[in-house]
């Protein structure tokens, strides 16, 4: 069998053109993955430190394992911390209570929770918050709150 030098030239060629292919591939693929990464940022949470939160018509407070709101007629609940994203941003499920005013009366069912999702956005120490009752659709809020500061509550009678 004879062997043309040309032959293996192409030959060579052609592996040393795939070998290139690949590499600008794998060159693509790792900036792909880099931007992936970096623009990813959104994702990455981490959880508000527990303490008190007030404004006009609401009180939060984040636990260690809960966050619990009080409103003027409805008191709230999300089980486990409320996690953030890197801008800041949440967005959790949890429970919404109305309250009826006055004195109970002996037999009444209590008030039922609601499904809802509360999301917002913080600085880590002023938030905006807002409740979607998920059932209805309702949509409760805007409220303004800061860390540390008395809430004003006006409770139903």
């Amino acid at each position: 069998m004879r062997f043309s030098s040309r032959g293996n030239s192409n030959s060579l060629l052609h592996s040393l053109s795939l070998i290139v292919y690949l590499a600008i591939l794998l060159v693509f693929f790792a900036i792909g993955i880099s931007t992936m990464v970096i623009g990813s940022e959104d994702l990455v949470t981490s959880q508000l430190q527990p303490g008190n939160w007030g404004g006009e018509h609401i009180h939060m407070l984040i636990t260690d394992t809960r966050v619990v709101f009080e409103f003027d007629c409805a008191f709230g609940a999300i089980e486990g911390r409320l996690a953030v994203d890197a801008a800041g941003k949440f967005s959790s499920l949890g429970t919404y209570t109305l309250e009826a005013g006055g004195p109970g009366y002996p037999g009444e069912r209590p008030p039922s929770p609601t499904p809802s999702r509360y999301t917002g956005k913080t600085d880590g120490s002023k938030m905006e918050l807002r409740v979607l009752l998920i059932e209805s659709g309702q949509k409760i809020g805007p409220f303004l709150l800061e860390l540390n500061r008395r809430p004003t509550l006006e409770k139903c009678l």
